[in-house]
Parts: structure tokens; C-alpha cells; sequence
């Protein structure tokens, strides 16, 4: 991995929470501009966030890091190369991440093919770099440098800092849940109770009231296909296959109280 670039679980805020905005990551400043919507999210912290939150091992979160990245990319999504002493740059189509000796050993910027610059440059670097699984070139040591804003990195991975609601502020398991959206809305609620408690981990269980009608409804309404789940997964801020995994749960919901508390689940 390039010098500078972060270690697994290394992705905390100064104050320990894991995926919290750092004004300096990886020694590289991170903001496009001085607005609230000028804050960036390095790829190498969303990766490492995703190792630690999931338990995953680097080539699954980097497989979910690129999966995010393709689906993003095909509506308009924005990739910035972040800076030690200034503010980031936005991604050029013709921009490369090879190392100095790549350039020259392929005979210079006018021979790289279009897998090696821009958005495919990216990807094929992530795999290069990250995983070691594209040999096309020797490093990829400006991948890590690769960011995307702050926003986006929270509404495609979840990842970063949100307000944690009072744990007693959370809804009660409802029986009847109205839409997709009232099901989103549930288990980030619940998500966000659990990390306030300090458990970030504890599972939150499908079985109460009708999650998993509401999640087979809207599965079936997106036409039941993996874009369906991969679509699902953003929204839930999970991952494709946290949402098949619940929809291959039997359905059958258990007995509970209505306003059953956090300490029962």
C-alpha cells in the first residue's frame, strides 16, 4: 500500500468514532472548498471503516467500495484527488494514478489506454493496489489519495458522522411498518440507538412486526434482480448481500408487544 495511506480500523475521528470526518487524513487535506459541502471522504478510510464495521477482509470491502463506485458513476458521480497542503482536484477524464516508473515503462501518457485514466483508472488502481489483483502496472500509490465528498461517501456506504438520536427517542418495533421508507427510516433509527449505546455492532432483528413483507414488497416492486437489492442496500445503508440475506429469512414475524423496548430486542 502507498506510504501515507492507512492501516484497517485506522479510519476514527480524533474523538474514536469510527468513519468521522478528519480535516487531515492520511496526511492529505480534505475539502474541495470552505463550504459544508466541500468536505471529502477518502476511498482508503471508507474501506478501512468497512473492514472494521463488517469484519470483512480487504477484498470483500473493496469489492463493495467499487460495486458503489460503478453504480454512482453511471449518474453523475464526482471523484476528487485530495492534496497535503491544499485544496482537492477534481478527477480529469485523462487523470492516471501510476507511479512515475509505470508512465515511462508503458512509453509515456500518450500510450495508457483508457482501463488505466480517469473513473476506470480509479477501479482498476483500487484492485491494483488494494487487493493486488490487476498486474497491468507495478503500484498504484496515488489511489489512495482518491476521494469523494463527505456526503457521498455517508448516502453510498453510511459511512460518517450523524446525530445520534436519545436511545428513548427511538420508535417501538411496530406491527404494521406503511412503506419502504418507514422500514428505512426504523432501522437507521435503530442503528443510530445502537451506536449512542455504545454497541455499534449489536444486530437489529427483521423479525419484528412486517419488515420482511415491506422488504419483499419493494424487492418485488424494483423487479426483483440484483440492481433491486444493490438499490435496496444504499437506502438501508447496508450491503447487497445483507438485504438477500434477509430476504431468504422466513417471513414469519414474532409475537411482540407494540412499543416493545431497546433493552428486549
Amino acid at each position: 500500500m502507498a506510504d501515507g495511506a492507512s492501516g484497517p480500523g485506522s479510519a476514527a475521528s480524533p474523538d474514536g468514532a469510527p468513519g468521522g470526518w478528519r480535516l487531515y487524513s492520511g496526511g492529505h487535506f480534505m475539502r474541495i472548498d470552505g463550504g459544508e459541502h466541500g468536505k471529502l471522504a477518502r476511498l482508503a478510510d471508507v474501506r478501512d471503516w468497512l473492514m472494521a464495521l463488517h469484519e470483512w477482509p480487504m477484498n470483500v470491502a473493496a469489492d463493495e467500495v467499487i460495486a458503489r463506485l460503478r453504480q454512482a458513476h453511471a449518474t453523475g458521480l464526482e471523484l476528487f484527488v485530495s492534496n497535503p497542503k491544499s485544496y482537492a482536484d477534481q478527477l480529469r477524464p485523462d487523470a492516471h494514478m501510476l507511479s512515475r516508473e509505470d508512465v515511462e515503462q508503458r512509453g509515456g501518457l500518450r500510450c495508457l489506454d483508457e482501463r488505466l485514466l480517469g473513473f476506470e483508472g480509479v477501479c482498476n488502481a483500487i484492485l491494483n493496489g488494494w487487493v493486488g489483483e490487476y498486474r497491468g502496472y507495478l503500484s498504484a500509490p496515488r489511489v489512495d489519495a482518491v476521494c469523494v465528498r463527505a456526503a457521498v461517501a455517508h448516502e453510498l456506504w453510511g459511512w460518517g458522522s450523524v446525530a445520534s438520536p436519545a436511545v428513548g427517542a427511538v420508535p417501538a418495533p411496530p406491527f404494521l411498518l406503511a412503506d419502504f421508507a418507514a422500514l428505512v427510516a426504523y432501522r437507521k433509527a435503530r442503528k443510530a440507538a445502537n451506536e449512542a449505546a455504545g454497541k455499534p455492532r449489536k444486530n437489529i432483528p427483521w423479525d419484528d412486526g412486517n419488515q420482511l413483507d415491506v422488504l419483499h414488497a419493494e424487492y418485488k416492486r424494483l423487479g426483483k434482480n440484483i440492481a433491486a437489492a444493490v438499490s435496496m442496500g444504499i437506502a438501508l445503508g447496508c450491503t447487497r448481500q445483507a438485504v438477500e440475506n434477509a430476504l431468504n429469512k422466513d417471513r414469519t414475524p414474532v409475537v411482540a408487544a407494540p412499543f416493545r423496548g431497546l433493552g428486549a430486542a
